[in-house]
């Protein structure tokens, strides 16, 4: 049985070997190679800042300033910004899971499910949507 990966705790690295036959691979790119497990260093608390800085924004404000305007209290107003930025976060969550647990970015991960060529579209659009 080949070795190809080593898990330490809830995460996993790949084999020297297997990164070296990894290397060899027409579809390889230094920028996209998977992570050490030394190498990973954000914490819960670098991702929640991450989360509640993206969270607080311009497109969330102005969301709840137009629920006011159209009559809804702004306490109300609040809690639906702060309940969809909630909905948002479990399918952010499910998606990032596999990129954290294994090193690897989200163009690697779009290529399990969209193909090398459907990964290229998948990446656009989601830069797309990040630039908003």
């Amino acid at each position: 049985m080949k070795i190809t990966q080593v898990q330490m705790g809830e995460l996993v690295e790949l084999f020297p070997l297997a990164e070296e036959e990894l290397k060899k691979s027409k579809y390889y790119n230094p920028d996209l190679a998977p992570t050490k497990i030394k190498d990973r260093t954000w914490t819960t608390r670098d991702v929640a800042d991450l989360w509640i800085g993206l969270s607080v924004s311009i497109p969330a404000l102005a969301v709840a300033a137009s629920l006011v305007t159209l009559g809804i209290s702004p306490m109300l107003s609040i809690i639906n910004v702060i309940l969809g930025n909630l909905i948002v976060l479990i399918p952010i969550q499910l998606n990032s899971h596999v990129g954290t647990k294994y090193g690897i970015p989200y163009p690697i991960y779009a290529r399990l499910t969209f193909g090398s060529v459907g990964a290229h579209l998948s990446c656009v659009s989601r830069s797309i949507v990040g630039r908003g």
